[in-house]
C-alpha cells in the first residue's frame, strides 16, 4: 500500500495551496449568501436626526398643560413650525423632532380640548431618539469576511450602500473515480455502487 497521510494534514497542504481568488463590488439586493470581502463603515449618523419614538406631541418639557397644535411632522414631513411655549406639535414615530421640542408625550397620555391637547408634566428627553444613537458617523458596522444574510444587508442598507465589496464565488467541480461507479439512473451490476 501507498503512504497515507492524516485528514488533519491533507486539510493543511489543501489550505497552504489555496490562493485568495480576489473579490468584486456586488449589488446589495444580489449580495445575500455573499462573503464581506472589506469592512463596512457607515458614511452617516443613524438616525441622521433627532426624532420621535412615539406617535404623540412634540413639545416644551414642563408641568401638565393644554397646549395649541400648530403643525404636525410624520416620517419624510417634517413640521415647519417651531414649537414655542405653550405650543405643541403632532408627530408620528419616527419624524424630525421639531425646532424648539425637547420632548414628546405619547398619544394615548393626552387628551383633545378645545384649542388643541392637554398633556401631563414632561421632562426633557422624554420618548425621543438622539441623532447618531444606533450609529455613529465613520462606525464600522459589518467586518471583512461576515456571510451576508438579511439582517446584515439591513444595517448595509440602513447606512446607504447600493453595493458590497464581496469576495468572488469560487467554482466547485466534483470528480468522481472509480471503476465500481454506476451512472446515475442505471441499475447496480454486481459489485458497482
Amino acid at each position: 500500500m501507498t503512504y497515507l497521510i492524516s485528514i488533519a494534514e491533507a486539510r493543511r497542504r489543501v489550505v497552504k495551496a489555496v490562493t485568495r481568488l480576489g473579490d468584486e463590488d456586488v449589488a446589495i439586493d444580489r449580495a445575500l449568501g455573499r462573503v464581506l470581502a472589506a469592512n463596512v463603515a457607515s458614511p452617516i449618523e443613524v438616525p441622521p436626526f433627532d426624532s420621535s419614538g412615539m406617535d404623540g406631541y412634540a413639545l416644551i418639557a414642563g408641568p401638565g398643560s393644554e397646549l395649541e397644535v400648530i403643525d404636525e411632522a410624520r416620517a419624510g414631513h417634517p413640521a415647519s413650525e417651531a414649537v414655542r411655549a405653550g405650543t405643541a406639535v403632532r408627530i408620528s414615530t419616527g419624524a424630525p423632532l421639531p425646532e424648539g421640542a425637547d420632548a414628546v408625550v405619547p398619544v394615548e397620555r393626552t387628551a383633545a380640548v378645545k384649542r388643541g391637547v392637554r398633556v401631563p408634566a414632561t421632562e426633557a428627553g422624554a420618548n425621543i431618539r438622539r441623532a447618531a444613537e444606533d450609529i455613529g458617523s465613520g462606525e464600522v458596522v459589518l467586518r471583512a469576511g461576515t456571510v451576508l444574510g438579511p439582517a446584515e444587508l439591513g444595517v448595509a442598507a440602513s447606512v446607504g450602500r447600493a453595493s458590497l465589496r464581496c469576495a468572488l464565488r469560487p467554482r466547485v467541480a466534483v470528480l468522481a473515480t472509480g471503476d465500481e461507479l454506476t451512472p446515475l439512473g442505471e441499475p447496480l451490476a454486481a459489485g458497482r455502487i
